[in-house]
């Protein structure tokens, strides 16, 4: 996958990461084996994400 991926394994900040663009860029970065934070002006949205991806 490193191969593939040059960035698995690293961190990456996604801010707006409760909307569809922001959402959508930490999925893929989590599809690439990224580490991911997320960061959003509501924090019951942020939960939300994370629950929804640690459960995956």
């Amino acid at each position: 996958m490193t191969d593939t991926y040059p960035s698995a394994g690293k961190t990456a900040i996604v801010t707006g990461g409760g909307k569809e663009l922001g959402k959508t860029i930490a999925h893929f970065l989590l599809e690439a084996g990224m580490n991911v934070a997320i960061c959003g002006r509501t924090e019951n949205t942020i939960k939300q994400k994370q629950r929804k991806w640690t459960m995956a």
